[in-house]
């Protein structure tokens, strides 16, 4: 949803400066989406209640920013790459309400810490460029608060959902785009 917010805002600047300067300025930003998984083990305290602890790790969202130059007899293309992932721990409670002999509904929540890493590679091609080809590659690491809302159901061992989850936030430094990022995302997964 919101993962190529801050890269595309510090694109949209840079292209705001480039087109005060006279050049011609386009650009897009693509955004794919994160996949995940996670293990865990639950503990059932009343027939209404589990609580939880679970490991896991999202790779992406991944951004691609793409901006076009021309002016002055000169063109160029500046690429901004970047890939982010996550390792998560969170604690997970549910409230547990029954539907049949085999099916229940539970209304999943889950609060902990993340590490969140970025890595962009920055390239430029083109007559418009200082430097033509790869310009740098960047990596940054952070940690922080995640929490994640999960209505789900299961059938026998089987538990299908959605989530809502929120990532902790990087505020950008001289290398790597800021990043604000949460997420509205389906699963599937086996309890046994």
């Amino acid at each position: 949803a919101d993962a190529g917010d801050g890269i595309w805002g510090e694109a949209q600047t840079g292209m705001r400066q480039l087109s005060g300067s006279g050049y011609a300025v386009t650009g897009n930003i693509k955004t794919k989406a994160a996949i995940g998984g996670r293990v865990g083990v639950s503990a059932q305290v009343t027939e209404a209640f589990d609580i939880g602890l679970s490991a896991g790790y999202i790779s992406g969202p991944n951004s691609d920013v793409s901006v076009s130059v021309a002016g002055g007899g000169n063109d160029g293309t500046l690429s901004d790459k970047r890939d982010l992932s996550y390792l998560r721990f969170l604690v997970e409670p549910a409230v547990n309400f029954k539907l049949g002999e085999r099916s229940a509904l539970h209304l999943g929540a889950g609060l902990g810490f993340a590490q969140g890493r970025t890595e962009e590679t920055i390239a430029c091609a083109g007559s418009a460029c200082v430097v033509n080809g790869t310009i740098a590659n960047n990596s940054t690491t952070w940690t922080g608060f995640t929490w994640e809302i999960s209505p789900y159901v299961s059938w026998s061992n089987a538990i299908f959902g959605a989530r809502y989850a929120g990532f902790p936030k990087f505020s950008g430094n001289s290398t790597n785009a800021k990043v604000e990022w949460t997420s509205l995302g389906l699963f599937a997964g086996v309890k046994f």
